[in-house]
């Protein structure tokens, strides 16, 4: 699986965790916020990265899985 890790204002996210929940397989988004993990369909994407609020996506069918991360505000 491929994507892109996204602010709203639609810029890439450097050092975002992409984890596969339930394990400790995982990386980090680049300087362009893209990723590449293997997992299989059954999967559930954990995005996590300070400042903004965690996202949990299920793989699904997905080849490429884009993500827009909000900020947190508490």
């Amino acid at each position: 699986i491929t994507g892109v890790v996204t602010d709203e204002s639609g810029s890439g996210i450097p050092g975002v965790n992409v984890v596969i929940k339930g394990t400790t397989t995982g990386v980090a988004t680049d300087a362009e916020g893209k990723f590449s993990i293997e997992a299989r369909s059954s999967s559930t994407l954990t995005f996590s990265f300070t400042g903004f609020v965690t996202r949990e996506i299920v793989v699904g069918n997905q080849t490429q899985l884009n993500v827009t991360l909000v900020t947190n505000v508490t």
